[in-house]
């Protein structure tokens, strides 16, 4: 049988955005190709339950005692004997692997210096001497097309499996909570840096509201390092209806797929969860600050874009470099408030009415 790797990209979200792609793949190649995802930790564990990837290989830049490094993967790619390697990161290092790991053919965009370690080459789309700003699901797409795997179907798409269900149902029990009752979960994360969140005291502000005003279910969602700013909220509002992941020992991202393809709404920054709860097609709240939407449009349920119209958008910058973080601080709480409750009304949000794909 045929063998293809595909290196995923290094962030969820962009893993996410590539799931169009991987569908893509699996039907144009056919099922007599074995197609093998390679990526970081994150990216394997947010793709777990799909049908599209024969095999997952996790692995780290740097190998550790539970994750090879690269060095490993490309020896285990020439055992395997690896034909053909799709590369989604722009990055010169994968190109390398694919070279090394012994792929006659590696496929992959011409640019960050590794022309001369890909067979087949695509040019990234640019306006003058600037890269052209195009959805990340349509780049990724590009991957597929160059190989005859066309698609005009750019929906994202997540499963879960039954642990990672079962892991939500024993949170709400835990917590006491009613699956049947509307959720509205807010995420204010992000692995990107502090400039893409919110204030904290406008997420304590909107989750208070919709409790006391509403009487909704409210679940901050977080992961490890944002679990202090999650849990100071849930103690500060000090309501059986608002709970805070960051009560947890563990935060596997399995429970986090959970819990955001359960919400009736997601409130969420331009991160990994706002993508993860788009796939699940839930309706999505996103907060965009120093980054542009363009980048990462999507083509599931409509999202509510909530940004500000400022001459500093979009910096791009991990940190304010004015140091106002307008581009956040000037989203205001009863614009978020407001748009929830009428993406509650929409058909169809209700957990009851909502349908999860799960597979054992």
């Amino acid at each position: 049988m045929k063998k293809v790797a595909v290196f995923l990209p290094n962030w969820v979200g962009d893993a996410v955005m590539a799931t169009p792609t991987l569908r893509a793949l699996r039907t144009g190649l056919g099922r007599n190709v074995s197609l093998i995802g390679i990526g970081k930790p994150a990216v394997t564990a947010v793709l777990e339950g799909n049908t599209w990837l024969n095999e997952l290989w996790t692995f780290k830049p740097r190998s550790s005692a539970k994750f090879p490094g690269r060095r490993a993967i490309t020896w285990r790619m020439r055992k395997e004997k690896i034909d053909t390697a799709i590369l989604m990161p722009n990055s010169l290092a994968v190109a390398v692997m694919g070279w090394l790991g012994g792929a006659r053919h590696r496929i992959g965009y011409a640019r960050d210096g590794r022309s001369a370690f890909l067979t087949q080459r695509l040019q990234a789309p640019r306006s003058g001497r600037r890269w052209r700003a195009i959805p990340a699901v349509d780049y990724y797409l590009g991957l597929a097309d160059a190989l005859g795997c066309l698609t005009h179907d750019r929906h994202m798409e997540l499963s879960l499996t039954s642990h990672d269900k079962q892991q939500y149902l024993n949170l709400l029990t835990q917590w006491n909570w009613d699956p049947s009752k509307p959720t509205i979960v807010i995420n204010n994360g992000g692995a990107y840096g502090g400039a893409k969140l919110w204030p904290q005291e406008n997420v304590t502000q909107l989750a208070q509201r919709l409790a006391s005003e509403k009487n909704q279910q409210v679940l901050l969602h977080c992961g490890p390092d944002e679990k202090e700013a999650a849990n100071q909220t849930a103690n500060q509002i000090n309501s059986p209806l608002v709970r805070s992941m960051g009560t947890l020992d563990s935060l596997p991202l399995g429970l986090s797929k959970a819990v955001l393809a359960k919400a009736s709404v997601v409130i969420s920054t331009d991160s990994g969860p706002r993508h993860i709860a788009v796939a699940f097609n839930r309706p999505v709240i996103s907060l965009f600050g120093p980054t542009d939407v363009a980048w990462t449009t999507t083509y599931n349920i409509a999202e509510s874009v909530m940004e500000e119209q400022l001459p500093c958008r979009a910096c791009w910058k991990r940190e304010c470099p004015l140091g106002h973080h307008r581009c956040m601080t000037d989203i205001k709480v009863e614009k978020i408030y407001h748009e929830t409750l009428r993406r509650l009304q929409e058909p169809g949000v209700s957990p009851a009415n909502h349908q999860s794909r799960y597979v054992a």
